[in-house]
């Protein structure tokens, strides 16, 4: 049974199957099955996290941690508490925010820490181009999690990420525009975010938009075409009898 499954794995990370990619360097990092090393879960942690398969940079850091810690160049060990050795890997900021993102919800191994979270995103976000640490980075503020409450730093945040295509920033914006939280009342700016992020299949945006078709909220009142966005946010169902 274990040499079927392992077969099936390889064969699907050969296949550039990310959770088969993961799952390999898991086997290889725990030596489950295969004899355990850290070089190789490197490499196939490594290909799952160029599908941003966020368990797997988390993975490939600890693993590559623990490459550098048998190296007899010790400055390039860099303890993983810190994950400034992320900044070594590829895409630096898009594995910090994952690595915040594991810390938050308690993926990959990580413990739960929302301090380190909000630490990385910032990090990340700082660097400019992660929609998704803008994002959460912001959300950290309009909430005052592990920040001083802040509704314009946050708009500012989830503006940057919104404008990068993060459709959870351009829902968020949206809203706020539509509550007058950290951004001027502006219903026709609220209806522009929604547009975006509906016209890219975000079904909560669906649902939002056509909420204001049906009250007229930046629009002119259509329950046609309200409908039309609910059915298309609800998906396919069973056919009709």
């Amino acid at each position: 049974m274990f040499f079927r499954t392992g077969c099936v794995c390889v064969c699907a990370g050969q296949a550039g199957i990310a959770q088969a990619q993961f799952n390999i360097g898991v086997a290889f990092d725990k030596g489950k099955v295969v004899q355990p090393s850290a070089e190789t879960a490197v490499h196939w942690y490594g290909l799952a996290s160029k599908q941003d398969l966020a368990e797997a940079q988390v993975g490939q850091h600890r693993a590559y941690a623990s490459v550098c810690s048998r190296s007899n160049d010790r400055s390039i060990f860099i303890s993983p508490i810190s994950h400034r050795d992320a900044s070594r890997m590829p895409h630096p900021p898009l594995v910090q925010c994952n690595l915040g993102v594991c810390h938050e919800a308690g993926k990959g191994g990580m413990v739960p820490n929302m301090s380190l979270a909000v630490s990385l995103y910032r990090i990340s976000a700082d660097q400019g181009r992660n929609a998704c640490a803008c994002c959460n980075l912001g959300m950290c503020f309009l909430k005052g999690v592990e920040v001083a409450k802040d509704s314009v730093e946050g708009a500012l945040w989830i503006g940057r990420a919104a404008t990068l295509g993060n459709l959870e920033a351009q829902l968020a914006m949206a809203l706020m525009h539509i509550k007058g939280l950290g951004l001027p009342i502006d219903h026709e700016q609220a209806i522009s975010w929604l547009r975006q992020a509906a016209s890219q299949g975000h079904a909560t945006a669906m649902t939002a938009l056509g909420l204001c078709y049906q009250g007229g909220i930046g629009v002119l009142q259509d329950m046609e075409q309200a409908v039309t966005l609910y059915l298309d946010a609800a998906g396919p169902g069973p056919p009709y009898l």
